[in-house]
């Protein structure tokens, strides 16, 4: 019905197209006044042709043919016969008819190449590939649905800004190097490159453009397309990222046929059992188990028959150079698209490591355990929220009184001091709260007993595996004695203090490099100073600048000879004035026999020293005064002997003249 409808139509076309003619004919004919040429029919008849087609157009001409022996005649406008030469209508007829089958032909030609070209239209939009055609130059003329709605606006040049925009600016120069390779040459061109979606994201397409030529052999278009591969890219990438990493693994990675012979062998492998690949393919897994579990790895194989489980299997076994390792084994079957087992896939991870440490770790706990039972001082464990014992030794036991049992029942806070508890908690919470690793607080704890001791505790937060803080462990050493020896001290030094404050004499102590670290009260006033100056200053600086180097020289050597000294100098006094002092200093040693010093006094001899001045003066003037008396007598004795001569000599004189 549809197509006969069609057929009146296309014939009622033609009709009214030769009906318009005719009357336009006629119209001309009357206007000028002779008949116009048939010619002017061929106008119409090409239309009717081209519209309508050839039927309609073979009708068109006969009835052009009929009417063109008519005329319009006036006046009236009536129609007469024109007498056409019959001749002359043939050739017009035998024109027409060739006019209207060409023009039919061309139109069926237009026609089906229209549907040719609509047909490739439906299919460049339906394909699942991005479709573009360009001109020879590259200039993109057509781009198909998928590719605009992949890409955005229309990429009107194949090498502007647009394709850069959306191609991947690492595949850039590589795509536009081909492209302009492919145009130069005329060849296909086929490439991977990443182009950019609407979303941002850049996918991998495999591109494929091949010249469209004419019967000359010339281009007159470039047909592409491009493929989106990104899912086989990422793939390939993946499987070759596993390969890698299945090669490069620290891990053993092997496969074995059912019969047990190794196929593959990583570099892993290498490294954990010591053979290289082409040593162990081919040969029995067995090779690698000690002689007491040659058929274990038959056992296992079999177990993955029985579709169990092997996962984390710890066995040992035996590398290229003899030494037994262990390792962790994870067995796993290796199906064909059937869902056969054709073989086996073995993970061997190396825990020998592992193994040593777990061995060391329960030696090092066997050691700390007995550490902490036998420790002569003090240990404990507490729970790090709760403050409750949880371990405590023997010794511990000792310090508080209490037994074991009756300990792990009770808190610090149950033993410590009620005038100690305040700052302790403050120093624990800062550790609870993360502020702090460890603490050190000295206090008291009141034994079972009622009695308070003293105690130095050094106290650490341990944490868990996983990182997080569990419990906290502490030293604990019973210092009362300490405690009691120090006041003991204390009041020692007190009392030193207090006397040699009320001492009238200078004391002093100095340490091993000479600086003074103690002065007694005499000595400030005696130097005018305050204790914090005289501790300051060089004690050398207060000696007269004549005995500087006696003094230096002295101290020096008693200090390497670690003997007592004695020395006496002059030291200034507050008023200016130098005073004589002699100055007695004994080594000082600690209890552990190291020298620590000397420790010394002075004494103002200034009266003694001017009292041995004149002294000195009165014992020369005697000794001159007894000079003078012996000059004295001996000239008396020279008179006296000189008298005896000349009285010897009278005498001889007389006795001369008294003889007879």
């Amino acid at each position: 019905m549809k197509a006969s409808q069609h057929a009146l139509a296309r014939y009622a076309i033609s009709f009214a197209g030769v009906a318009l003619a005719v009357a336009l004919k006629w119209a001309l004919d009357w206007w000028l006044g002779n008949p116009a040429p048939v010619h002017l029919f061929f106008l119409p008849l090409l239309l009717v042709a081209w519209f309508a087609g050839l039927g309609p157009s073979i009708a068109s001409a006969a009835l052009i043919g009929v009417s063109a022996q008519y005329v319009p005649q006036s006046p009236g406008f009536s129609l007469v016969a024109s007498h056409l030469a019959p001749q002359r209508l043939c050739f017009f007829f035998v024109q027409a008819l060739i006019l209207c089958w060409l023009a039919a032909a061309r139109k069926s030609a237009f026609k089906r190449i229209h549907e040719t070209e609509q047909l490739y239209r439906t299919l460049a939009e339906n394909i699942p590939q991005l479709v573009w055609v360009s001109s020879p130059d590259g200039d993109t003329v057509y781009q198909n649905r998928r590719l605009s709605e992949y890409t955005g606006p229309r990429l009107e040049k194949a090498l502007g800004s647009e394709w850069q925009q959306v191609v991947h600016p690492d595949d850039w120069n590589a795509v536009i190097a081909g492209w302009r390779e492919s145009l130069h040459a005329g060849y296909p061109l086929e490439i991977n490159f990443r182009l950019r979606g609407r979303d941002g994201c850049y996918h991998w397409f495999l591109s494929r453009s091949t010249p469209v030529r004419n019967d000359q052999g010339e281009i007159i278009h470039w047909f592409s397309t491009a493929t989106d591969i990104d899912q086989e890219k990422r793939a390939q990438e993946s499987t070759a990222r596993l390969a890698a990493i299945v090669e490069t693994s620290e891990i053993a990675i092997m496969s074995k046929a059912l019969d047990g012979t190794i196929t593959s062998w990583n570099q892993g492998a290498q490294r954990i059992y010591g053979y290289q690949a082409e040593e162990v393919i081919g040969r029995h897994v067995s090779i690698l188990a000690p002689p007491h579990l040659q058929n274990e790895p038959r056992e296992l194989m079999d177990k993955i028959d029985r579709r169990e489980r092997v996962d984390h299997f710890e066995t040992a076994r035996v590398r290229k150079d003899g030494r037994q390792i262990f390792v962790s084994l994870t067995v796993s079957p290796i199906y064909d698209p059937q869902g056969h087992i054709t073989g086996f896939s073995s993970i061997g991870r190396d825990i020998t490591a592992r193994k040593l440490a777990e061995q060391r770790l329960k030696l090092s706990e066997a050691e700390f355990r007995a550490m902490f039972e036998l420790a002569a001082v003090g240990q404990a464990q507490a729970d790090l929220q709760t403050g409750r014992f949880t371990r405590v030794n023997h010794q511990f036991c000792e310090i508080t009184g209490y037994s074991e049992a009756e300990l792990l029942g009770m808190t610090f806070r149950d033993i410590t001091h009620p005038d100690d508890l305040v700052a302790d908690l403050a120093r624990y919470r800062s550790v609870v709260d993360g502020k702090s690793p460890h603490w050190f607080s000295e206090k008291r704890y009141v034994r079972k007993d009622g009695s308070s001791i003293h105690v130095e505790v050094s106290g650490t937060l341990v944490r868990e595996v996983d990182g997080q803080p569990g419990r906290t462990t502490a030293v604990i050493q019973d210092v009362t004695l300490r405690k009691r020896m120090q006041e003991a001290l204390r009041e020692s030094e007190e009392r030193f203090r207090i006397a040699a404050n009320t001492a009238p004499v200078i004391i002093w102590i100095r340490d091993v490099r000479g600086h003074s670290t103690f002065c007694n009260k005499t000595y400030t006033e005696f130097i005018g100073c305050t204790l914090e100056k005289v501790l300051a200053e060089n004690w050398i600086d207060f000696v007269h600048p004549t005995d500087e180097q006696f003094c230096r020289d002295t101290f020096c050597s008693a200090l390497g000879s670690r003997q007592a000294y004695e020395m006496e100098y002059r030291l200034r006094r507050a008023d200016g004035q130098f005073r004589w002092v002699v100055e007695s200093a004994v080594p000082r040693f600690a209890p552990d026999g190291s020298f620590e010093g000397f420790i010394g006094s002075c004494v103002d001899i200034t009266e003694r020293k001017w009292a041995e001045q004149a002294l000195r003066g009165a014992f020369v003037e005697l000794e001159l005064q007894v000079a003078d008396s012996r000059c004295e007598l001996e000239a008396v004795e020279r008179a006296l002997d000189s008298e005896k001569t000349r009285r010897e000599q009278a005498e001889d004189v007389l006795k001369k003249l008294g003889q007879p």
